[in-house]
């Protein structure tokens, strides 16, 4: 069992959602890892605009607990930066943080 403050996952699997080569691929892998959590990075994934191609959009989300992270970001200030734009989203109320 994993806790992470007021969550508690039976799987301690955190899988990533980038670098796969197509949305079926990366959907059968998120299916296959029995994994709860999914981390995805904000900045190459354009959660604000609906014309963009989206992972989410492919995946029966409310099965997950969405955490974004802070990848990319060079500095602090733009990991807090990038973490505002998550917590603006919507979806989610935790971050991970890159930098």
């Amino acid at each position: 069992m994993l806790r992470i403050g007021d969550y508690e996952f039976s799987s301690r699997l955190l899988l990533g959602t980038g670098k796969y080569p197509d949305f079926d691929i990366q959907k059968e892998a998120v299916a296959v890892s029995g994994t709860e959590i999914l981390t995805f990075s904000v900045r190459r994934m354009n959660i604000f605009e609906a014309s963009q191609p989206n992972f989410l959009e492919n995946l029966d989300i409310a099965k997950y607990t969405l955490l974004p992270n802070t990848a990319g970001a060079k500095t602090a200030e733009e990991a807090v930066r990038t973490a505002k734009l998550a917590k603006a989203s919507g979806l989610c109320d935790m971050i991970k943080v890159e930098v």
